[in-house]
């Protein structure tokens, strides 16, 4: 009965599936608020490519993103592969 039941805070949905987009974002948020620059980032407003390898010393951040075709069509929640110590063996 938990599973199947609705509530007003989430909107209608399912107490299960409302509980799962929280998870999802709470995890998200603490992608950037554990190590701004690890392994992964999470776009935020304002960024560009240019500012995102500065801030994280990443000159090859295209190379390690082959899945975004314009670097200028990046929007504020997009996850980025974070790779500041180039490894040659790597690409």
């Amino acid at each position: 009965m938990a599973v199947t039941m609705k509530t007003r805070a989430c909107g209608g949905i399912s107490v299960l599936r409302c509980f799962t987009i929280v998870l999802i974002a709470s995890t998200l948020l603490k992608i950037n608020d554990a190590k701004e620059c690890d392994e992964f980032y999470v776009v935020r407003e304002g960024d560009t490519f240019y500012s995102i390898a500065e801030k994280c010393d990443d000159p090859f951040i295209l190379l390690s993103n082959p899945h975004v075709r314009d670097p200028q069509d990046i929007f504020p929640g997009n996850i980025l592969r974070i790779n500041p110590q180039y490894d040659e063996e790597y690409f």
